[in-house]
Parts: structure tokens; C-alpha cells; sequence
């Protein structure tokens, strides 16, 4: 019966991603530290006490849809506990609330371009070759596949698999995927060899070697490839990097822009949104209809005969 416990823990923990635990653990504490400084219970805590929490966060200035994840976390905390949800129509009610008079825009990460992608390219330092040739694979490959920070880490070498068409990469995980069934994603030749995403990740395969593992290893001083997996903050912090030294304000990229920049620069080719779906395995219609309207901003010059 102890075997079946620990077994029967280890699957109901599994439900949610590591990166989701570990954030709503953070949240709960942040709501209990602030329970404590007013004198207010938190398990179970009442609707009333979760809204003025709600407003508190509000106030704080923090973009709504961190205030919202906190309050889902306090709620699935009272669920794991055998509590009633304090996630009442009065919470969601101070939320929508706070959307419409505040109108605080949420912070989305500025897209990529192809032109900014060759300038990084061409300004990374020749002096160090290996970690130069692994970043150009991850922009070159992240970018052509619309992918999200967390699941450029997670590839394997055993991912990847040349054919004569270019490249097909299998994304075993993803932050919609959370049960793993996978998805295959094929990449063509480009047409121009300073960004196909095939010919620089020959490249880094190159210099990286053929030991199984991670993909995109983390590099020690002095050019020394390990076996240890770098994780999503590391190539978001190398994504800052690398548009800083192009002039880019830092702040306003992350690793979401590799992602942003295939969507923005395929609305503007002409592409259809399902087709954009089956690259990025968007869900929703709705989220990808997101990039639209920056990336149809230059369309059209409608006083092109005017001024």
C-alpha cells in the first residue's frame, strides 16, 4: 500500500508541468505572506479575502494576467485540500473590472525580424566559435519553428532527423502538449545560407559532437560543450544578449520573440492562419489573431497617393 501511495502521488503531481508547480508554489507564498501582514486566514480563506488580495495585486501595478494566475493558484490550492474555491463571481468580477477601467495593456515581447536575425548573426564574436555557432542554431532553429523557450531546451539530438525534403524536428512536449503525444515539424532548405536554419545547425552539430542528450548543452569557459541541458532562462538571457548587440533595447525581447518574429513575419507573407497553427500548435484561433494587427500595421499605404 505504501508502493501504491507514492505512486499515486507521483502521478497526481505529474498533471502539471514542473515550470507550473513551481510558479503557483511561488504564488502561494506570496499569498500567505500577505495574509499574514493583514491578520487574514488562508486556508481556507474566504471570497471576500481573495478579492481584496485581487485589488492589492491590482493596485501594485502588476500586469492582470499575473494577478490572475495568483488567484488560480490560491484556488487549486483550497481544491488540493479538500476546501471550497475562495474563486467566487465577486473575484472575477473585481478582474473584469480592473480590465476595463485600468485598460493596462498586457507586456508582449517584440517579434524578431529576418533582416535583425542576420545582424545578429554576423555580430556574434568569431573569438568564440562554439557558443557563436550553438546560438545561431538555437535563434536560426527556434525562429523557423515558431518555437517557445521551453521547448528549445527540452530537444534531443535524437529529435532531429535530415531527409531529403530538410528536416523534420519531433517536439516530444510542449506547453499545450502536456501529455506528451508530440507533434512533427518540418523544416525546408532556405534560400539563403546565412539564415536556413538546416545549414547552422549542421554547423553547431559540428562543433557539438554526436553524444546522445540535449541539443543545445550549456557551454563551460573556454569553449568546453558539456552534457548538461541549458533551460529556458538561459536562452532567454542569450536572446537579450544577442539583440543588445545589435542596438535592440533588451527589455522588450525575450525568447517569445523567435516565436513572435515566424508569426509576424508569416501574417505579412500571406500565410493562413491554420497553416500558421499546425507550425506553432496554437490551439486557438484567437491567440494567433493576436499578431495580426502589429503585423498588417504596414500593410498597406492607403496616402501613398496623397502625401
Amino acid at each position: 500500500m505504501a508502493r501504491l501511495q507514492e505512486q499515486r502521488s507521483l502521478f497526481e503531481n505529474a498533471t502539471r508541468a514542473p515550470r507550473t508547480v513551481h510558479a503557483y508554489a511561488g504564488h502561494w507564498r506570496h499569498f500567505t505572506a500577505w495574509c499574514d501582514r493583514a491578520g487574514l486566514a488562508t486556508l481556507p480563506c474566504s471570497s471576500d479575502t481573495l478579492s481584496l488580495y485581487a485589488c492589492a495585486m491590482i493596485g501594485s501595478e502588476l500586469c492582470l494576467s499575473t494577478v490572475e494566475a495568483r488567484i488560480t493558484a490560491v484556488s487549486q490550492q483550497h481544491k488540493r485540500g479538500g476546501h471550497p474555491s475562495p474563486l467566487s463571481p465577486l473575484v472575477r468580477g473585481v478582474i473584469t473590472g480592473a480590465r476595463r477601467i485600468l485598460k493596462r495593456p498586457e507586456k508582449a515581447m517584440a517579434a524578431i525580424t529576418v533582416e535583425q536575425l542576420r545582424l545578429i548573426y554576423r555580430s556574434l564574436d568569431a573569438s568564440h566559435k562554439v557558443s557563436a555557432a550553438r546560438n545561431r542554431a538555437i535563434l536560426s532553429l527556434g525562429w523557423a519553428c515558431a518555437m517557445r523557450q521551453s521547448e528549445i531546451c527540452q530537444l534531443d539530438l535524437a529529435d532531429l532527423l535530415f531527409e531529403t525534403q530538410g528536416l523534420r524536428v519531433t517536439l516530444r512536449w510542449s506547453k499545450t502538449d502536456q501529455e506528451g503525444q508530440g507533434r512533427d515539424i518540418g523544416i525546408f532548405p532556405g534560400n539563403c545560407a546565412e539564415t536556413c536554419p538546416i545549414t547552422l545547425l549542421r554547423d553547431w552539430l559540428h562543433v557539438r559532437g554526436s553524444f546522445p542528450g540535449p541539443l543545445f548543452p550549456r557551454i563551460k569557459t573556454g569553449g568546453n560543450v558539456t552534457a548538461t541541458r541549458m533551460h529556458g532562462g538561459s536562452i532567454c538571457l542569450m536572446v537579450k544578449t544577442c539583440v543588445a548587440r545589435i542596438g535592440l533595447n533588451r527589455s522588450q525581447y525575450g525568447g517569445h520573440s523567435l516565436r513572435a518574429g515566424f508569426i509576424t513575419a508569416a501574417i505579412q507573407a500571406g500565410v493562413s492562419v491554420p497553416a500558421i497553427m499546425i507550425r506553432t500548435g496554437h490551439k486557438s484561433v484567437a491567440t494567433v489573431e493576436r499578431y495580426v494587427r502589429p503585423a498588417s500595421a504596414f500593410a498597406s499605404n492607403p496616402l501613398a497617393a496623397v502625401l
